[in-house]
């Protein structure tokens, strides 16, 4: 069960991945608290650091480097996949298909 990579998540599919019917989709304001030391839309992908769990889709798991925003919408931080997997604690999922 895998929704295809071109369409947004379905709430209703992320509940049942996540086993938590009071999932839903979130807008950068909900984040503020969270992140307060990030801008608005450039949270890192580093939930953990924050208390915030980790989930990556299995496709990313097969690329050498994984970039996302760090904290700024200035700055990127690139790094190994496999790093990336093991400096979180992230738990691979299938949230997209392939193409």
């Amino acid at each position: 069960m895998r929704p295809p990579r071109t369409t947004a998540l379905p709430v209703k599919w992320m509940q049942q991945l996540l086993g938590d019917r009071t999932v839903t989709l979130a807008r950068d304001a909900d984040f503020a608290g969270t992140f307060g030391d990030c801008e608005p839309g450039a949270m890192p992908a580093f939930g953990n650091l924050y208390g915030v769990p980790v989930y990556v889709d299995q496709d990313l798991t097969g690329e050498p480097d994984i970039a996302f925003p760090a904290g700024t919408h200035r700055e990127v931080i690139r790094i190994g996949s496999q790093d990336f997997l093991k400096l979180t604690g992230a738990q691979v999922v299938e949230f997209c298909a392939g193409e």
